[in-house]
């Protein structure tokens, strides 16, 4: 029978590796951790991305009892970047290039039963120039380490390995179960299958099968089985066992769904029906923790972009993720396009087998995942190589024939080997088509088409960046969405990108921090994130801008921009309705609302002037404050006119504009946007800030140590009566742990765009643990969580 042991505590590290560190006796410079892991990054900006272009140790001990004699001992591990050689009792195990796949170790010979083992696993995190994604220049970085989990399995000597569950959609009613497997025994006439399907607890089917060779495939019908979808993701359990008489020789089990899906040049078709796809792009690294990075922070992230950004495709840029996150993406009913390492760059014939073998792997790996729709089989952003795309197409086709291929590039007539034509389009600078037609840049006009980027580095901002500059990715976001609508061809929508991430020298704002991100690199929504999250069902209203002029160039308010999914929004000044407005869904996509009148009819109702005459004060003066002293000529003719023939002094219309837009010495004022939405209603308020919050919001009640440490966000906000965000806000928030938990990063961080974030770990015990937080001017927070070990 199969065995999985979780292998990830008490791993001896040492920052560095020399040949004696396989004789047990050296313990210098070891430290006990555990997995994931990866050397600790003391800052989010200006990182050292060298500290790991070495070779370093890992190693441990463990004991097998002799009962387990016969069994094959086999080490897998989620990803080693970016190259490892697996030692068992100074046997070389297994050795494997490239960081982004799982591989395996098989132990067996070398184990010894009647004392103690040994494992030394030997990593080097250089940026090797034969491995994907290295060999140029690369927009991120590769890190290092043993960065997802390690675990132990257990079988028999006859076994079963790469199960493949595969559907096909008969009718309506009835779908086609298909199961290919690999058998390894010594009879097979002396073995058979047992199939088990399940839908939760209950059984859908049950029963055995003979064994015909050693890549048995088995089928079977399941009637009206309920479909994966992405408002609905069903899935179905699989079990597989290898029986010899009665007696289980070895069990697989695999999780998938029933789906149908097509892209085409008409639109992304699932299960029958037409599906507009918005999406972003994702790097798997953490401030601090570079990319090891434990479930519960692989999972919050499919969270993040299905129940707060409202996404509905993820691309996994540029290289297969963690299991954990697509596990996720399968339960939420999240889209996944996944590829395979690489940027820019095409290396000799040596990278190129190490890239398809990289690809081979991703697909064994991660098929049986109903969530993943495409395959990547290009090079992100390389040119065209027939020979090498040929390949790596022969391979997704033969590895899974039920899924398209893709590829990204950026540029215009790139040669179409795969299925689906991805093209990363930056053509939208702020004033001009949010995309091009795709006639345009894919000839064959029958080729299902995506935008795999857009905006991106086209247009970095921080948190902390000025109205103006977040206000601006956010409509440059909507923009290349809605006009992408346009386009029945077009089938997804993908940004650039869901947060951002460390890099190299070449790249970022100096700070070796590419800023492209909806959200900052601790997962922490820019304005750019709203225009995503008021596309959810939920009835939502936000509005960016504190209203105050002093945050606009010239003290000119141009505009004030409103994301919402409600069907109209009135703006009040205190208890005057300035205006009511209709939001536009274009194609089905809530669109910005764009404000730019703050006077309403305030001239007509205070002032002396005729109701023409009001109009056309106001007019100007709403034209003054988008343009300043550029506005159009027009305009300035009109208030010429004012001017000379209405007795309109330039002090009385610069008064006006104080008082009606600028509220120069008035009393506090209040304005709110009320949201309609059929039967419901939402306020949002902005005004002067009068109190400041601070906040801190605990992820979870508990964290829960299982198959290895946890992991807990904890973010501290600082808002203003309204509860709204003071991005200007600046300060620093101390942080100190007692207990059964450990924080992960320093102790004293600072507030950054209005808010910071700190990561608290489990230590290997159960208990409790107090996390205190304090920063100068707030009361002080102290908060107990429960730390579980099972």
């Amino acid at each position: 029978m199969r065995q999985i042991r979780p292998f990830n505590f008490d791993w001896q590290f040492k920052p560095s590796y020399e040949s004696r560190d396989l004789l047990i006796e050296n313990h210098l410079g070891f430290e006990l951790v555990s997995i994931p892991h990866q050397l600790a990054l003391d800052h989010q900006t200006y990182v050292d991305h060298t500290i790991g272009f070495k070779p370093m140790c890992y190693r441990k001990a463990f004991v097998l009892d002799t009962t387990l004699r016969n069994r094959r001992v086999i080490f897998q591990f989620g990803a080693i970047a970016h190259h490892a050689k697996v030692y068992v009792n100074q046997q070389l195990v297994g050795e494997h290039l490239g960081g982004y796949t799982a591989f395996e170790a098989d132990a067996t010979e070398a184990i010894l039963w009647e004392s103690t083992n040994w494992i030394v696993v030997v990593v080097d995190g250089s940026e090797n120039p034969q491995i994907p994604p290295f060999g140029h220049v690369v927009d991120y970085l590769g890190h290092h380490g043993i960065y997802r989990e390690v675990t132990m399995i257990l079988t028999g000597k006859n076994y079963l390995k790469n199960l493949f569950v595969q559907t096909k959609e008969k009718t309506q009613e009835l779908h086609t179960v298909s199961l290919s497997v690999d058998i390894i025994c010594s009879n097979p006439q002396d073995f058979h299958l047992q199939i088990t399907l399940k839908k939760n607890d209950l059984i859908v089917a049950h029963f055995n099968r003979n064994i015909i060779d050693a890549q048995n495939i088995v089928e079977f019908d399941v009637e009206k089985p309920r479909l994966w979808d992405i408002d609905d993701p069903q899935l179905y359990h699989i079990e597989m066992k290898l029986m010899k008489n009665d007696v289980e020789a070895d069990v697989l089990t695999e999780t998938f769904g029933f789906r149908t899906f097509e892209f085409t040049n008409r639109g992304f078709y699932l299960n029958g029906t037409r599906r507009n796809l918005i999406g972003l792009n994702r790097h798997q690294s953490y401030p601090h923790m570079g990319y090891a990075a434990v479930e519960s922070l692989q999972r919050k992230d499919a969270e993040i972009l299905k129940n707060v950004l409202h996404v509905n495709i993820v691309r996994t840029s540029h290289y297969p993720q963690s299991k954990h996150f697509i596990k996720a993406c399968d339960e939420l009913g999240l889209l996944v396009f996944t590829e395979l390492p690489g940027w820019q760059h095409i290396g000799d014939q040596q990278w190129q087998e190490n890239a398809l073998s990289m690809l081979e792997e991703m697909i064994i790996q991660y098929r049986n995942h109903p969530s993943i729709i495409l395959w990547g089989v290009r090079i992100n952003e390389s040119p065209d190589h027939h020979d090498f795309y040929t390949k790596s197409n022969q391979i997704a086709k033969t590895l899974d024939p039920t899924r398209p291929t893709s590829g990204v590039r950026n540029f215009k007539g790139s040669e179409l080997l795969e299925d689906v034509y991805s093209y990363n389009d930056f053509s939208h600078t702020g004033d001009n088509a949010g995309c091009e037609d795709p006639d345009n840049i894919c000839k064959n006009i029958e080729a299902p088409y995506i935008i795999s980027e857009h905006n991106g580095h086209m247009y970095p901002v921080k948190s902390f960046d000025n109205q103006i500059l977040r206000t601006s990715q956010a409509l440059r976001h909507a923009k290349v969405i809605s006009d992408s609508r346009k386009y029945p061809r077009i089938n997804a929508v993908i940004g650039w990108c869901m947060n951002d991430y460390q890099t190299h020298k070449d790249f970022g704002s100096g700070d070796k921090v590419c800023h492209h991100g909806v959200l900052d690199m601790y997962r922490q929504p820019k304005t750019a994130a709203k225009a995503y999250m008021s596309q959810q069902k939920n009835i939502y209203l936000d509005v960016d801008s504190s209203m105050s002029m002093g945050d606009y160039p010239s003290s000119n308010m141009r505009q004030v921009v409103v994301f919402t999914n409600c069907d109209t929004v009135s703006l009040y000044k205190n208890d005057v309705l300035l205006g009511e407005y209709e939001v536009i869904k274009r194609y089905g996509f809530n669109e910005p609302l764009v404000i730019t009148d703050f006077f309403g009819n305030q001239i007509r109702e205070n002032e002396v002037y005729s109701e023409k005459i009001a109009d056309q004060i106001k007019d100007v003066l709403v034209t003054y404050s988008r343009y300043g002293m550029d506005m159009p000529l027009s305009k300035k003719l009109l208030m010429a006119k004012l001017m000379t023939f209405d007795k309109l002094t330039f002090e009385k219309a610069a008064s006006m504009y104080l008082k009606y837009v600028g509220n120069w010495g008035s009393e506090s004022v209040i304005y709110t946007f009320v949201g309609k939405r059929k039967d419901e209603v939402i306020e949002c308020k902005r005004c002067a800030v009068t109190h400041k919050k601070f906040n801190v919001n605990f992820d979870r009640e508990a964290l829960y140590e299982t198959d290895t440490y946890d992991v807990m966000a904890v973010t501290c906000e600082v808002t203003d009566q309204n509860d709204q965000i003071l991005v200007y806000f600046q300060s620093a928030v101390s942080v100190s742990i007692s207990g059964q938990a450990k924080l992960i990063g320093p102790s004293i961080i600072s507030l950054t765009g209005g808010s910071a974030v700190f990561y608290i770990r489990t230590n290997g015990k159960s208990g409790e643990a107090t996390i205190v937080i304090e920063s100068p001017g707030f009361e002080k927070v102290e908060k107990k969580i429960l730390i579980v070990k099972s």
